[in-house]
């Protein structure tokens, strides 16, 4: 019986992510090396029934942010150096809001605390009202560990958005 009401909970709980408006998920931009993290969030945003819509960071300034119930932004260190067009866009100073933002960092480990930081810093500039970060350098992951941590991010999204 108590199973039966778990799996009930966690179905009526679901259907309110579904029902609800959408995140936007945010992204650096297309890369080799990116794309395969912007679809496992994809995936798992869709396997936790999150309606969301996706834009790379340059294209965000063209929407109304204001349709969102939240952001999801993917950052990461490309290249070895500290380019980051969500950082840009950020910096722009795009009309965020009350908003709750959940921030995934991936960097290797000289990069990773300074991306982090200024990203967290210009979120809470823009009055965010609830930013989560989920940071990791990847240098060392495995496949499986990568996409342990994408599932990790998105489990605390659907808990918190």
């Amino acid at each position: 019986m108590k199973g039966a009401m778990v799996g009930l909970l966690m179905f009526v709980v679901t259907l309110g992510f579904a029902q609800t408006e959408p995140v936007l998920f945010v992204y650096d931009e297309h890369t080799e090396s990116l794309d395969r993290y912007i679809q496992w969030i994809k995936d798992e945003l869709t396997d936790h029934q999150i309606a969301f819509e996706e834009a790379p960071a340059q294209e965000v300034g063209r929407r109304d942010l204001g349709k969102y119930r939240g952001l999801v932004v993917y950052s990461a260190v490309m290249a070895l150096n500290m380019k980051s067009p969500v950082r840009d866009w950020l910096s722009s100073g795009p009309k965020v809001g009350q908003k709750k933002v959940a921030l995934l960092v991936t960097a290797n480990r000289w990069f990773l605390d300074s991306l982090t930081n200024q990203q967290t810093k210009l979120l809470k500039q823009l009055d965010c009202r609830d930013v989560d970060v989920v940071t990791s350098a990847t240098k060392d992951l495995d496949e499986a560990q990568k996409r342990a941590l994408v599932k990790t991010f998105v489990d605390r999204i659907s808990q918190r958005i």
